[in-house]
């Protein structure tokens, strides 16, 4: 197993113009190939409550970012076939948030058994994994 800092290791710098110069600062070392980006998937019953869920998983940094569109569901609860109006919510996040992104969800869903599914993303942008990488660490 390779040491962080390692080949596969980058060094996340910002910068801020002021005037004519740049000038760069040493944030943190990342080892961007151990970082595994995975999507959650799950559903709430309104936007207020996916907006609240997804505020707080983002502000808590479990999440780089959370993507909010509404669907309409058919599904078997207590023996009656019901069709809802939901709100989807994907979270993108790396796999080392996946519990503590589970936890928060049963913690703060409306639904008695709420769905949380794990997708693995099998390839990501460089420069995307490296952004994700600064906001959630």
């Amino acid at each position: 197993m390779e040491k962080p800092g390692g080949e596969n290791s980058i060094m996340l710098r910002i910068f801020s113009r002021s005037e004519k110069t740049i000038k760069f600062s040493l944030l943190r070392k990342v080892d961007i190939k151990r970082t595994h980006m995975v999507f959650i998937y799950t559903t709430c019953s309104d936007e207020a409550r996916a907006r609240e869920l997804a505020g707080k998983m983002v502000s808590d940094k479990l999440a780089v970012c959370v993507n909010i569109w509404r669907i309409g569901s058919i599904y078997r609860w207590e023996g009656e076939l019901r069709e809802e109006k939901e709100v989807a919510i994907l979270i993108q996040t790396n796999e080392s948030k996946v519990q503590q992104i589970e936890d928060c969800v049963l913690q703060n869903h409306a639904y008695s058994v709420p769905f949380a599914g794990v997708v693995d993303i099998r390839r990501v942008n460089r420069e995307y994994k490296e952004w994700m990488s600064e906001i959630i660490h």
